[in-house]
């Protein structure tokens, strides 16, 4: 990408949602009009085994992000099925509603209601774009710099 191509995206992130804006969400209910609480990937990591928190991705989590404490327990080794060329080994699971954490993300919630899925764009998807986009024309990006 050019430099102007990134100005271009800087100026619209700078302008994109903020922190305060409303952003497009689904949640599920008792009937499962959109989503179930116990169908939704995170739900389902846990409930059936139809999908499991691999290795890798508990690796990239830097020592001390609350997120990997707040989400995530260590469990008995799983050692599954190796079909289609996969081996879904882990001894990783989510953990449904939580650790209690105070502003820590929660990444499952089987309860109805409870878990929020974003269908659209978010303030932080935005800010990480934004960083991007600054980082990549030579502006050093300062998250206090206000709009």
């Amino acid at each position: 990408m050019t430099s102007t191509q990134w100005s271009q995206i800087l100026s619209l992130t700078l302008n994109g949602i903020q922190s305060s804006d409303k952003i497009f969400t689904i949640r599920s209910n008792a009937t499962a009009d959109l989503m179930s609480a116990s169908g939704n990937v995170p739900a389902r990591t846990r409930i059936n085994g139809a999908f499991k928190v691999s290795e890798r991705f508990i690796q990239d989590f830097k020592t001390g992000d609350l997120r990997k404490t707040n989400n995530f327990i260590q469990t008995a080794p799983w050692i599954g099925n190796a079909n289609r060329g996969n081996a879904f080994n882990t001894r990783w699971d989510l953990l449904n509603g939580g650790g209690g954490l105070a502003g820590v993300a929660v990444m499952q919630n089987r309860n109805v209601g409870a878990y929020e899925l974003y269908l659209a764009g978010f303030y932080e998807e935005n800010e990480l774009i934004r960083s991007r986009a600054g980082t990549s024309i030579g502006y050093r990006f300062i998250a206090s710099i206000s709009n």
